[in-house]
Parts: C-alpha cells; sequence; structure tokens
C-alpha cells in the first residue's frame, strides 16, 4: 500500500484540519513548509476569497496543501470546486455528503482526494468511490462531528475495512495522541483543536485561552450553535451559551435567542446561537460565542508557531513509541 506521506506529497504525516475561518494563509502555509499539509476550509468562502486565499498559500510555499468542501450545500460548492480546480490545488477534501459527483469533475487531473468517515461501511464505500484518503472522524473531535464512534473504536475497523491510508481524527492533541492513532493503525493523524492554538491562526485571543484553559471534560456534542446551519452536530466548549440553551425545556425557544453578543468584520451583529467561531478582530463577549473545541483540550496549554508544532509532535511521537514498548516488554 501507498503511504499517506507518498499520495499527498508531504514528510510528516500531520494535518491541519480546516478550522473555519480561523484558518490563514500564514497558517496553511506554514505547515506546509514544515512538512506537514494545511488546509483551508473552503465552504465558508465566497469563490474570490478562496481564489486569492489560494494565491496567497502558493505566494509562501511550493509545497502541497489542500482545500475542503462541506457538501451541505451542494450548488455552492460546485463553484468552490471550479476555482480550486482552475488555481490548481493539489488535495481536495470532502465533508458531511456524498463526493461522487465531484469525483467525477476531478477525474484525471492528478489531484488527491479525501473524504470523512464515521464507519468502516462508510470507509468501504469511499473506497469504491475512487477516495484516496478517508478521515476516520472521531466523536472526541471539535466543530461539526459526522458520526458517534469514538476515535479508538473507529480508527481500527476502518484501517481493517479499507487498503487507502487513513487519517485519524478526533481527541489528538499531542504527541501521545499522534502515537496512538498510529499505533491503532492510522497511517497520520489529522487535528483540527491544536491549530486554533496558534500563532498563525486567526481565531481570537480569548477563544485561545479558552481552549488553554479547559479541561478534557469542558465540551459538549450539541446542536445548540445552529444560526448558519441548522440540525447540524458540533462539538464546543460549554460556556453561557450553552447553559442557556440546555435551560430551556423540549420545545421551547432557547434563552436569547435575539441577543447581540457582539460584531463581526464590517460592524455586523453577531447572535448568541451563530454558527461562527469568534475571530480575532471580532469585539463583544467572545466567551459567550461559539467556541468549537474538541476534547483535546483537555493536552493544549501553549499556543506555539504552527511549524513548531508540527515538527515537535513528530520528533516527539518517536520518544513517546520507543517509550511505550518499553513499559509493554
Amino acid at each position: 500500500m501507498t503511504s499517506v506521506t507518498e499520495i499527498l506529497n508531504i514528510d510528516i504525516p500531520i494535518v491541519q484540519a480546516p478550522i473555519g475561518n480561523a484558518c490563514t494563509v500564514d497558517l496553511v502555509s506554514s505547515v506546509s513548509e514544515a512538512g506537514g499539509l494545511g488546509m483551508f476550509a473552503g465552504s465558508w468562502r465566497t469563490p474570490s476569497e478562496l481564489r486569492n486565499l489560494i494565491r496567497g498559500v502558493q505566494d509562501k510555499t511550493d509545497k502541497p496543501f489542500g482545500v475542503n468542501l462541506v457538501l451541505a450545500w451542494p450548488e455552492e460548492q460546485h463553484y468552490l470546486l471550479t476555482v480550486c480546480m482552475e488555481e490548481s490545488v493539489p488535495v481536495i477534501s470532502f465533508f458531511w455528503g456524498d463526493p461522487a459527483p465531484y469525483l467525477a469533475r476531478l477525474e484525471g487531473g492528478g489531484v488527491t482526494t479525501l473524504l470523512t468517515v464515521a464507519s468502516a461501511q462508510e470507509a468501504i464505500l469511499a473506497q469504491e468511490a475512487g477516495i484516496d484518503v478517508v478521515v476516520a472522524q472521531g466523536f472526541e473531535a471539535g466543530g461539526h462531528v459526522w458520526g458517534q464512534t469514538t476515535t479508538m473504536a473507529l480508527v481500527p475497523a476502518v484501517r481493517d475495512a479499507v487498503t487507502i491510508p487513513v487519517l485519524a481524527a478526533g481527541g489528538i492533541g499531542d504527541a501521545r495522541g499522534v502515537a496512538a492513532a498510529m499505533a491503532l493503525g492510522a497511517d497520520g493523524v489529522w487535528m483540527g483543536t491544536r491549530f486554533i492554538a496558534t500563532q498563525e491562526s486567526d481565531a481570537h485571543p480569548d477563544y485561545k485561552q479558552a481552549i488553554l484553559d479547559a479541561a478534557e471534560t469542558d465540551t459538549l456534542y450539541n446542536q445548540i450553535f445552529d444560526l448558519g446551519w441548522p440540525g447540524a452536530t458540533h462539538r464546543s466548549l460549554r460556556n453561557h451559551s450553552v447553559d442557556l440553551a440546555l435551560s430551556s425545556a423540549p420545545g421551547q425557544e432557547r434563552p436569547g435567542r435575539s441577543d447581540i453578543l457582539g460584531t463581526k468584520e464590517g460592524g455586523v451583529p453577531v447572535f448568541r446561537y451563530d454558527d461562527a467561531e469568534p475571530l480575532a478582530d471580532w469585539t463583544g463577549k467572545i466567551n459567550e460565542m461559539c467556541l468549537y473545541s474538541g476534547m483535546s483540550c483537555g493536552v493544549i496549554r501553549d499556543i506555539p508557531t504552527a511549524a513548531k508544532l508540527v515538527k515537535d509532535l513528530w520528533s516527539s511521537t518517536a520518544g513517546v513509541l520507543t517509550a511505550t514498548e518499553g513499559r509493554v516488554s
């Protein structure tokens, strides 16, 4: 089987998961320059915005990078895929839908494709459809979560089911998590929350600090932040908005639904249950906004550069594996 590093043309099997609009040119290019794979969240951009971001990365690095497309809105994603094809993006990842129509457009173009899956059966179907790499996303993951199986149970099941490379996602925040994923049969890892807490991320400083302050028990799998994507399950940090929502009885309107917590770029109001994560230039009650986070927050305690993070994670993983072998023997 061809390794994930060969397929993705990278040196280190660490992929920076798309983290919404907190992705920046500096973050994506720095991860790729360090030997991993930087990834943009494409779905929340206009075609012109995405084109500018892609060109910005290409100006900073000649290393591979990717764009993630969320297939809950098929028509819009086809426009964004056109941009990616026109700009020669080497890696496209898909999430939350059927990738078949997009794969047909990409056929023969030399683009490497990824799909997030939540079961071994989904992984089998992805391989049969022609996907190159599957991302096995465990229930511990932050942001929008596709399934309800834990990473520890999901990764080996997916590994046994397919012959294409498998990336493990969900609850991985340090070298111990990377080593555990590899021991479970993953060929590499896909990390989101850890990259929110980097210097190049555009997440608001208060959002980054909230991740650093959080325990592994401080996240909740929910559908609370639904203004923008109703009915989509996600994992975020518990805060006052979450507690307000949970205080309402089933069938009742959630308290504070019309509350304006602050403003985003251009003075646009941020409502309490807005599904967008707060960025650096937002103002207001940041800690009451949507703070996506996986359970890996429990081991994240610093805000390094993205390049240092990638290199340190990978160099430390070998040490963790060696130490584990010593304990087992």
